[in-house]
């Protein structure tokens, strides 16, 4: 028999693979009925809001997703974004769909929270979606980041705003020296790396450093500009 620390890591295990390995053949159209029409406005950036919650018999979701334009200039790829934004919620809930179906009748059914948060720095916005999944009253939560410069440009991938072969690794030894003694293991992939300010914050899920209850080590990370100027492109 599983002991509980097992249990959560194997539904931890689950749970990541269903959210970055989502894809489905068949994607699961997701209504987005709520559309926020008070939009938040930061500097040109403008973001609304639109939602959906749905409940079937084997799992319930309430989702929260931005659609992103930019005042008074060209939009650049920001829709290629929003297009993206969409289809990969609409993976996760696909993947739900299956995977929820294999739950007994005893098992309480499968939840699924989605919601997002704006970070500012760097002449950066960075958006964070944050899955969260509750298995068996567990809640498990996993981000993904999504960069967009302030003219308006979605930038795909962070090694195009700072020089990620010399940051990680730097990166990775501070967050070792911080959480000594314990030795765990864990990859910034997991982590939401988001700029604020003139800082550089990287947050990992609570599970990353909590697999129990014995012991609340942090899961946030902040460098300073003097720190991270090196690696700013």
């Amino acid at each position: 028999m599983l002991n509980s620390k097992t249990t959560k890591a194997t539904f931890v295990l689950i749970f990541t693979l269903m959210i970055f390995n989502g894809c489905t053949k068949k994607l699961t159209k997701i209504n987005f009925k709520d559309i926020d029409s008070n939009s938040n406005k930061m500097n040109s950036l403008i973001i609304t809001s639109m939602s959906s919650k749905e409940e079937s018999k084997f799992y319930e979701y309430n989702i929260r997703i931005p659609k992103l334009i930019i005042e008074g200039k060209e939009q650049g790829n920001l829709e290629e974004l929003n297009t993206e934004l969409n289809e990969y919620v609409n993976q996760i809930v696909a993947r739900l769909d299956i995977v929820s179906k294999e739950l007994k009748p005893e098992d309480k059914k499968f939840s699924l929270k989605i919601d997002y948060e704006i970070h500012h720095g760097y002449n950066t916005y960075t958006i964070i979606l944050i899955a969260t999944q509750e298995i068996n009253s567990s809640p498990i939560t996993n981000y993904r980041s999504y960069y967009i410069q302030d003219k308006g440009n979605y930038v795909h991938n962070i090694d195009d705003i700072i020089k990620t072969d010399e940051a990680f690794p730097f990166f990775t030894k501070k967050i070792k020296e911080k959480i000594l003694p314990n030795e765990l293991l864990f990859d910034l992939q997991q982590a939401a790396i988001y700029f604020e300010n003139k800082k550089i914050v990287i947050k990992f899920p609570e599970y990353t450093f909590k697999l129990d209850d014995t012991e609340e080590l942090q899961n946030i990370f902040e460098f300073n500009a003097s720190e991270i100027a090196q690696f700013v492109k």
